[in-house]
């Protein structure tokens, strides 16, 4: 573990095999949510505390789209590393 990632658990480490601007533009469409009364929120999906709970409630594939957006997600949660790999299907 890191220094800044055990001085900062607010780190999110983002493997990804595209450059900076088209990962960008793949994570922004996912921004923005609708809660349960209609009304829209922001997704802090850099949070590894929000992270780690979409992880655990998002199933469904279309949920899973998220984290398929990059190659993996690593972070902290309750001081162990914790890994979200879920790929892009294959053409």
């Amino acid at each position: 573990m890191g220094k800044f990632e055990l001085a900062r658990p607010g780190v999110i480490w983002l493997i990804a095999w595209r450059d900076i601007e088209e990962q960008a533009a793949r994570l922004r469409p996912h921004l923005n949510t609708l809660l349960p009364n209609g009304r829209a929120a922001l997704l802090r999906f850099w949070d590894p505390r929000v992270i780690h709970a979409l992880n655990e409630a998002y199933r469904s594939a279309d949920d899973r789209d998220l984290f398929r957006t990059a190659f993996e997600w690593q972070y902290l949660h309750e001081g162990q590393r914790r890994y979200i790999t879920d790929h892009e299907p294959s053409n």
